[in-house]
């Protein structure tokens, strides 16, 4: 579970202090996928990195299974998720990054990443650099290596942002195998209201700055989903809905 209780950040600019997250309060209990959506510019990657241990916090308190963020976990796909693997790693080292810090030997990762590919059904050219992959299977590649290590917490920062709707497609439906094989606790930060009702079972909006919970919705689409629910009647309306509630709260 995650827990966020009274968190503010702010960067100071000039002489002045520019608030982005004001007395943030969340829970996201173990196991939910959540969908974190938003005005561009708001704070959504800024909190993500917070999370993550990467961006520090002005004050407030962040747990993970009552642990804090430095003892816990987490495995993060940014959103430029291509820049984030190494070049001169191929799919195999790349994966196992993670597991060379808590003193793996090159054996055992490399039984590890087969192992967690036989699970899920990962298919990528586990020899192969970068450059030699298409973009679905960098973003594979970039998934895997955020669930090797059995996270407790995955941020997951526009995945699909830089691929093409088929690309997207198939990444949604390797999703949903990891997922319903682990049900890892997810925030999925996205623009996209198609994105926020097919994937996830909680929708959180977000104002614009500082960020404030303007919504906090369970998504009423039932699991298992498949591709034709994106041109069903009752996807069409609650995206219909959400759209109307973005126009009347951002256009104020």
């Amino acid at each position: 579970m995650l827990l966020i209780q009274d968190l503010f950040k702010s960067f100071r600019i000039n002489n002045g202090q520019f608030p982005v997250i004001d007395n943030l309060n969340l829970q996201v209990n173990k196991g939910e996928f959540v969908s974190i959506l938003g005005p561009n510019g708001c704070g959504k990657t800024t909190l993500l990195n917070i999370i993550a241990g990467i961006e520090p916090y002005t004050y407030g308190s962040i747990k993970i299974n009552n642990k804090p963020i430095k003892n816990s976990k987490i495995g993060y796909i940014f959103q430029n998720f291509n820049e984030t693997l190494f070049p001169w790693l191929n799919s195999v080292e790349n994966i196992s990054l993670p597991l060379k810090f808590v003193g793996l030997n090159k054996k055992e990762c490399l039984l590890k990443v087969k192992s967690l590919c036989e699970k899920y059904n990962i298919q990528i050219p586990l020899n192969r650099y970068p450059y030699a992959l298409s973009g679905g299977e960098q973003q594979l590649v970039a998934i895997a290596r955020a669930i090797i290590v059995n996270p407790d917490l995955i941020l997951m920062d526009e995945p699909f942002s830089s691929l093409d709707l088929y690309t997207t497609l198939t990444i949604q439906k390797k999703i949903f195998e990891i997922r319903n094989k682990s049900c890892f606790t997810t925030i999925f930060v996205s623009h996209r209201l198609e994105d926020a009702l097919y994937l996830l079972n909680r929708i959180i909006i977000f104002s614009n700055r500082p960020i404030k919970i303007i919504l906090d919705m369970k998504n009423p689409l039932k699991y298992p989903r498949k591709e034709k629910l994106l041109i069903s009647k009752n996807f069409r309306r609650l995206k219909k809905d959400l759209q109307k509630f973005l126009f009347e709260n951002y256009n104020q």
